[in-house]
C-alpha cells in the first residue's frame, strides 16, 4: 500500500513535474488537482518518504524523485547561509496555480516539433484538466510507460527530462509564488536529515554539505549564548521558544549528523539535548510529552503531544531520538523512556493508527532485534579533522551500509585516540570503549541485541562482510 501511494503521488499533478518537489494536498482522489502551496515539511518528509522506498527496494524511479525534491529545495527554498525557508504560495499573479499551469499552445511554443510527444506523456490537452490549461502529470501514461523495454525506458526519461527542463526554464520568467521566508527550526531538521541521509546514499557531496550547513545554521542562528533554541528565524531575529517537535526534530537529525559524518560534537550535542526535553517537556507521570517547556510561565495549562499532524508527534520524535541515541551509546535509560513514551499510545494504535503513525513505526522496531556496527580506525585514517570529512574508503562503506534500509541499525565511526584528544568526546568514550583498531588496521564490531561478532579486520574482511549484509536487506 505505501509503494503504491507514493508511485500514484510522484505520477499525479501533486507533484511538480517540471520543477521537482509537492503541493501541499490534492483535491481529488486520483492525485491530480492540488492545493499548490509547497510546505517545507512535506518535501524534507516525502524526501526522506521516496529516499527509503528506494532503499527498500533498488528502484530508480524512487531515487529520482527524493532527489528531485531535494533539488528543488536547493534550487528555491534555501537561505544562502544554510536554512530553508517555510513556505511558497499557492497563488501567482492574483490566481491559484497559475505558475505551474500550461495550454497546449504554450508547450507549443516552448518545445515546438517535441511538444505533442511530451503532451502525450504529460497530459497536455487542448481543453486542459483544470480551469481550461493543464497541470502535467503521467497519471495516464504511467502504465504505458512501464511496459517499455528497459532500454526504451531510459531512452524515453532521458528525452523527457530535457524537455522537462526546457519548461522549466521558461516558467522560470513567470511570476513566482511569494515565500514565507521565515525559518522553522522542526521544519529544517526535517530536511536537514532528509539531506545528510541522502549524500550518503547517493554519494552526493553537495547533499551531505547542505545537510551539514542547515544543522550548523540552526545550531548557530536559532540557538544563544545560554543554549536556549528558538522556533523560528527571520532576517536575522529569533522567534519564540522551542516548543517540544523542534527540540526532537533537531535531536533526531543530530543523531543522523553524527551517523553520516561522524561529527563528535555533534554526538555531544545531541545528548544534552535529549536531557534537556526530559527535564522541560517529559510528563513523569504518563512517560509521555508537552508540547511546551515546564519554563513557560504564562500558560494556563500544558498539553501533551499525542498525535502526529501533517508531521510525526513531538512524543514520537523524542522517542526516537531517545530510542537511536540509547542502541548507539548502550544506554538502557533512553530506551526505557522511548518505550514508556509509546506505551499510552496502544490503543490508538489499535483504534486509530494513522493519527500515531509514527509512533506505531517506532512501536515495531522497538521489537525488533537492535544492531550498531562500530568503525575503529588508527588515529588519521578515517576523518580528516581540517576538513571536517569522513575519508576514502570509510566515507564508501557508510553509503554501501546506509543504501539498505534497516532502521534498527545505528552506526560510529572512530579513531583511536580521539576521545583523550578531544574535551567534548565525552560521549563518544563509550562507543569506543574496549575497541581498538586491531594490529593497526581498520577493525569493524558488530554487536546485537548485546551479543557481538568477532572483529571483522581489514579493509578486505569488512567490505566482505557490508556487501553480504547489504544483499540480504535488498527486497525484490
Amino acid at each position: 500500500m505505501a509503494l503504491v501511494t507514493l508511485d500514484g503521488m510522484a505520477q499525479g499533478g501533486i507533484y511538480d513535474h517540471l520543477g521537482g518537489g509537492f503541493h501541499r494536498y490534492s483535491t481529488d482522489g486520483m492525485w491530480l488537482v492540488p492545493h499548490f502551496e509547497k510546505m517545507l515539511y512535506d518535501n524534507a518528509l516525502l524526501a526522506r518518504a521516496y529516499l527509503d522506498a528506494y532503499r527498500l527496494t533498488r528502484r530508480d524511479r524512487y531515487a529520482q524523485v527524493a532527489r528531485e525534491t531535494l533539488d528543488y529545495l536547493l534550487r528555491e527554498m534555501r537561505h544562502s547561509d544554510g536554512g530553508f525557508y517555510a513556505s511558497q504560495d499557492a497563488d501567482s499573479d492574483g490566481c491559484e496555480g497559475q505558475f505551474y499551469l500550461w495550454t497546449l499552445d504554450e508547450v507549443r511554443d516552448v518545445l515546438g516539433p517535441a511538444a505533442d510527444r511530451f503532451a502525450t506523456f504529460y497530459g497536455i490537452t487542448a481543453g486542459g484538466s483544470f480551469e481550461g490549461k493543464n497541470i502535467p502529470n503521467r497519471i495516464q501514461s504511467a502504465a504505458r510507460w512501464a511496459e517499455l523495454p528497459p532500454n526504451e525506458q531510459a531512452h524515453l526519461e532521458n528525452e523527457m527530462a530535457d524537455l522537462r527542463r526546457q519548461l522549466r526554464e521558461s516558467r522560470e520568467r513567470r511570476a513566482p509564488p511569494a515565500r514565507d521566508d521565515k525559518i522553522i527550526l522542526a521544519w529544517n531538521a526535517f530536511a536537514a536529515d532528509a539531506l545528510l541521509l541522502a549524500g550518503r546514499v547517493f554519494d552526493s557531496s553537495e547533499y551531505l554539505a547542505a545537510g551539514m550547513a542547515t544543522l550548523d545554521f540552526l545550531l548557530t542562528q536559532l540557538r544563544d549564548e545560554s543554549g536556549t533554541l528558538y522556533h523560528s528565524w527571520c532576517q536575522g531575529t529569533r522567534g519564540t521558544p522551542a516548543i517540544l517537535d523542534d527540540e526532537a526534530a533537531l535531536a533526531v537529525a543530530l543523531v543522523t549528523g553524527y551517523e553520516t559524518t561522524a561529527r563528535t560534537e555533534w554526538l555531544e550535542i545531541v545528548v544534552a539535548l535529549v536531557e534537556d526535553i526530559l527535564r522541560r517537556f517529559h510528563d513523569s507521570r504518563t512517560g509521555v510529552f508537552f508540547m511546551t517547556s515546564q519554563d513557560e510561565p504564562h500558560l494556563l495549562c500544558r498539553r501533551l503531544d499525542y498525535f502526529d499532524s501533517p508531521t510525526p508527534s513531538g512524543t514520537a520524535l523524542a522517542a526516537e531520538a531517545m530510542l537511536r541515541l540509547g542502541n548507539l551509546l548502550t544506554e538502557p535509560s533512553y530506551m526505557e523512556r522511548a518505550e514508556a513514551a509509546l506505551r499510552p499510545l496502544a490503543g490508538w494504535m489499535q483504534k486509530s493508527p494513522i493519527g500515531v503513525g509514527h509512533a506505531l513505526y517506532l512501536r515495531q522496531a522497538i521489537a525488533q532485534p537492535w544492531k550498531s556496527w562500530v568503525f575503529v580506525f588508527p588515529h588519521g585514517k578515517a576523518i580528516s579533522t581540517e576538513q571536517c570529512e569522513i575519508l576514502s574508503p570509510v566515507s564508501n562503506w557508510l553509503s554501501s551500509i546506509l543504501r539498505s534500509f534497516d532502521p534498527t541499525r545505528v552506526l560510529a565511526v572512530v579513531e583511536e585516540g580521539s576521545t583523550s584528544q578531544r574535551r567534548d568526546a565525552v560521549h563518544l568514550s563509550r562507543i569506543v570503549s574496549g575497541r581498538t583498531a586491531v594490529n593497526g588496521q581498520a577493525t569493524l564490531y558488530v554487536c546485537e541485541e548485546g551479543s557481538c561478532l568477532s572483529p571483522i579486520v581489514g579493509d578486505e574482511e569488512i567490505e566482505k562482510h557490508i556487501e553480504k549484509s547489504s544483499l540480504s536487506k535488498k527486497l525484490h
